[in-house]
């Protein structure tokens, strides 16, 4: 399969989880549209185009990681997803897309993009640049720390498994969700031992 048809998952309301293999290249328009129990959804290494309003109303999906493999996001890819929180992009060149990738996302607040894109990323996705911010990409994989200015705004945390990580054995599969002011936002991910736990269950 290289190719997820347009609207193949349309409208499943008990679809809760998504694994898209790395052999699949193209998710089509409205592939998952509607589908307002998916909470989880890994994006393989291969695909380049995320079709216009592939994931739109996913109202349940909390988080998502873009593979650096993509190199287009469609019209209202992720629109209209009221828990999406945080978007983590992979690729060091931005992906083309217009403004309304995540119109209607009210709930994003947090776009991580590799640090030495960060200008790029807001010049090409100016509408969200207030969003977009920069973190060490290779140094998560291998689970990196927290930045000093991140610590800084933590008040209160909850650890939570991240579902959607690549590879689910390793510890930086996990994500604070931090207490700043009256939000709660998650980080990227993070190795445990940076805020002192060793063992997460």
């Amino acid at each position: 399969v290289t190719t997820i048809g347009e609207e193949a998952f349309l409208g499943c309301k008990s679809l809760t989880s998504v694994t898209i293999g790395n052999s699949v290249t193209t998710i089509g328009w409205n592939a998952f549209s509607d589908c307002e129990s998916l909470t989880s959804v890994t994006i393989g290494n291969s695909v380049t185009t995320i079709g216009v309003n592939a994931f739109s109303n996913c109202d349940s999906l909390t988080s998502v990681t873009i593979p650096d493999s993509v190199t287009e996001i469609g019209e209202g890819a992720f629109s209209y997803c009221d828990s999406l929180k945080a978007v983590y992009c992979k690729p060091t060149t931005p992906p083309t897309g217009s403004s309304g990738m995540f119109y209607g996302s009210t709930s994003v607040r947090k776009i991580y993009v590799p640090e030495g894109s960060v200008s790029a990323y807001k010049s090409r996705w100016r509408y969200n640049a207030d969003k977009i911010f920069g973190w060490d990409t290779t140094a998560a994989q291998d689970g990196g720390e927290f930045t000093e200015d991140e610590l800084a705004k933590i008040t209160g945390f909850e650890i939570k498994k991240r579902e959607n990580w690549e590879d689910h054995s390793t510890p930086h599969n996990y994500e604070i969700w931090y207490t700043n002011g009256s939000t709660t936002e998650p980080t990227a991910p993070f190795k445990p031992a940076a805020f002192g736990v060793a063992t997460i269950q």
